[in-house]
């Protein structure tokens, strides 16, 4: 149990479930490029190297947490950047798209917005505001507990629940 008798995994979204609706195999695995810390793969030769022809892959040595944010952040290229697009009315021809360690969301507007359905889908805003009111309340008005708290809660990394107070306007 956590602050205010909250147990995470009865409040984080399912985003591996939510991946897999979509078709996608989602792989943790160590044998990704040592820049990235995930990828995507739609169509070319997916299916023929990793028998399914979706698949997002996470880093095995990153965090739970960060493992989740970049499943929804892959999630979210898939659905801005290939659905609908000539890559995927052409299944022979590959989508692909790393995560990268280096020059993320340096103010490349295809990963700021895919890192902000990422925040969206795992930490939907009006529940991030309620739940963030009812944290804050619990920890007397102390963000130095409210924030791990809501890191705990919605299963992402203390950084991320920084951006998404910004975003919602509560910081």
């Amino acid at each position: 149990m956590h602050a205010g008798g909250w147990n995470s995994h009865e409040h984080s979204i399912p985003v591996k479930t939510i991946a897999e609706c979509f078709g996608f195999k989602v792989y943790v695995q160590e044998t990704i490029p040592d820049n990235a810390v995930g990828n995507i793969y739609v169509g070319g030769t997916t299916k023929k190297l990793y028998g399914h022809d979706k698949i997002i892959i996470a880093r095995k040595n990153e965090n739970f947490a960060h493992q989740r944010f970049i499943i929804a952040h892959e999630l979210g290229h898939y659905l801005m950047d290939c659905v609908g697009s000539s890559l995927e009315k052409n299944p022979k021809r590959l989508f692909a798209q790393a995560y990268t360690k280096e020059n993320h969301g340096a103010g490349d507007m295809k990963e700021d917005r895919a890192d902000r359905f990422a925040a969206e889908l795992l930490m939907p805003a009006d529940e991030f505001v309620a739940a963030y009111a009812k944290v804050m309340k619990s920890v007397e008005f102390d963000e130095r507990f409210a924030i791990p708290t809501l890191a705990v809660y919605f299963e992402v990394k203390e950084n991320r629940i920084r951006r998404r107070l910004a975003e919602t306007g509560l910081l």
